[in-house]
């Protein structure tokens, strides 16, 4: 097994004293000098596999989530393990399995009745994870499950920010067409989806789509962040995003 890795989005950004981890490596030094109380991210980290040991009935269940061994997997839950006892950083056998996509074991874990809004000691949940992976697949698997889709994470954001920030097209395409998700929720921050969108994206094809994405399925455009105060068309000009610019002006951005 191996630990999760934890890579800083924005150096010495720090949200109420606590440093906040966050997925890129793009930083926006503006956004620490306007706040430097705000960290810059509403996303968690991606996690990488741990080197943690798994003893116990329940930790086989988990080390075989985390593996990706269907087989192993069903043998403790045939043997009516706890399919949501957690490991000792709160993360279940379903956490692992969506972490390291593994959608067949995920499958059988929610068959099974694994809780997807199982909350880690980070306050991230196997369903606020297929936001920062951006599974498609993995997502449809969680669906099936009845999650709460206004379940945040640590930073305040629903699945839908992370997946608009690392540019996963597809993920908010389908989680806009199959769920309610609010598209206008503003995590601690004081950033929505279209403004991490904008401010965390390159202004590429992917992010374009996605703010059409969100334009189309109602989001507010003239909704300022909470740092300065600066609407998404505002950044997108700043910033040269001539594209995303004409998407937002079409839309009665102002």
């Amino acid at each position: 097994m191996r630990r999760r890795a934890v890579v800083p989005l924005l150096a010495g950004a720090l949200l109420l004293g606590t440093a906040c981890a966050a997925p890129e490596e793009r930083p926006e030094e503006e956004a620490a000098q306007a706040a430097p109380e705000a960290a810059p991210s509403a996303s968690p980290a991606e996690p990488a596999p741990s080197e943690r040991p798994m003893n116990g009935d329940e930790g086989r269940l988990r080390a075989a989530a985390e593996d990706g061994d269907l087989d192993a997997l069903q043998e403790e839950l045939d043997a009516g393990v706890d399919v949501d006892a957690p490991d000792d950083q709160g993360e279940t056998a379903l956490f692992h399995a969506v972490v390291q996509d593994h959608v067949e074991v995920a499958e059988a874990l929610v068959e099974a009745g694994a809780d997807p809004d199982a909350l880690n000691e980070e306050h991230d949940s196997p369903f606020l994870m297929t936001g920062v992976t951006g599974s498609t697949r993995m997502l449809d698997a969680l669906l099936a499950a009845d999650p709460d889709i206004t379940e945040v994470n640590r930073v305040g954001g629903t699945a839908l920010i992370p997946a608009c920030e690392r540019g996963h097209t597809e993920y908010v395409r389908a989680i806009l067409e199959r769920t309610d998700v609010d598209v206008d929720h503003m995590n601690s921050h004081g950033w929505t989806a279209l403004i991490e969108a904008v401010i965390f994206g390159d202004g590429s094809s992917d992010y374009q789509e996605i703010v059409r994405l969100l334009v189309d399925a109602g989001v507010d455009t003239d909704i300022p962040d909470g740092v300065w105060g600066t609407t998404s068309l505002q950044h997108a000009r700043d910033r040269g995003y001539t594209e995303i610019a004409a998407i937002l002006t079409e839309a009665g951005a102002s």
